[in-house]
C-alpha cells in the first residue's frame, strides 16, 4: 500500500505502488481499545498525522459503503478511521472498517497507482495484507 507521491494533504488516496521502502508505504498502528486500530501514514507529520479513512465524500453524515475509495485523512471521523486488522495466519491480514461489517480494505489492481477501495469481503487474494516491522 502506498499513499500517493507521499503527499501530506486530507484526500490523498491509497493505492497500490511497487515496495520501495519509502515513507508512503509505511504506517504506525495504533491499537485504540475494543480491538480497533487506527493506521498512520508516516508520509504525515512522520506517523502522527493523518490517519487510514474511508472517503465519503462532502459530508461526515454520508453513508459508509462498499465501494468507497480509502485515502488519509486528519484524524476526526472515528467510523471511517477505524479499524479490525485480521490475522488470516501465513503472515497475511484482512483490514476491516470496523463500521462496516464485511468491508475490506481491496486492492482494485497489481499495477503501480491501482486505486485501494472498501470493498465486501470476498477472500480474494486482493482483500489479505502483509505488515513487515520497520526498523
Amino acid at each position: 500500500m502506498n499513499i500517493y507521491a507521499g503527499t501530506d494533504k486530507d484526500g490523498t488516496k491509497a493505492c497500490i505502488w511497487q515496495r520501495d521502502g519509502s515513507k508512503e508505504q509505511q504506517f504506525r498502528v495504533v491499537n485504540i481499545g475494543s480491538n480497533k486500530y487506527k493506521i498512520y501514514a508516516l508520509c504525515s507529520s512522520n506517523g502522527y498525522g493523518r490517519v487510514l479513512d474511508t472517503n465519503r465524500g462532502t459530508s461526515i453524515s454520508n453513508p459508509l459503503k462498499y465501494g468507497l475509495k480509502i485515502d488519509i485523512w486528519s484524524s476526526n471521523d472515528a467510523p471511517a478511521q477505524e479499524w479490525y486488522i485480521i490475522d488470516l495466519g501465513n503472515g497475511y491480514y484482512k483490514v476491516e472498517l470496523a463500521a462496516l461489517k464485511d468491508g475490506m480494505v481491496t486492492s482494485a489492481g497489481s499495477a503501480n497507482n491501482s486505486n485501494i477501495t472498501l470493498e465486501k469481503n470476498t477472500g480474494a487474494y486482493s482483500q489479505q495484507w502483509k505488515f513487515a516491522k520497520v526498523g
